[in-house]
């Protein structure tokens, strides 16, 4: 889980990265630099989609390494009460 985990997050933060850069980079035939009108409408049309969906992996990549330890706790060698406990701790993460 947690080599599926790494990898998914770095795959997304790749084409992230590459993604923005497409966008909001001066491309070679504009003149303008970063205050070209077509780099700036290029940039703005696509970064809010790119947070959006930054936001949602966040917080499915957060809940995902939330269940991580948790899965592993009703296989752990304790009482029910330290299960509970333990459980607790790890649900801290939410806060």
């Amino acid at each position: 889980m947690s080599w599926i985990g790494i990898v998914t997050v770095v795959t997304f933060c790749v084409v992230f990265v590459v993604t923005d850069m497409v966008a909001c980079l001066p491309w070679p035939g504009e003149k303008g630099g970063f205050l070209d009108p077509a780099m700036q409408q290029r940039c703005n049309r696509i970064a809010p989609d790119l947070v959006t969906a930054a936001v949602y992996f966040s917080v499915i990549s957060d809940f995902y390494i939330l269940f991580i330890p948790l899965h592993m706790v009703p296989k752990m060698g304790l009482s029910r009460k330290k299960k509970v406990a333990v459980s607790f701790v790890f649900l801290t993460g939410l806060l």
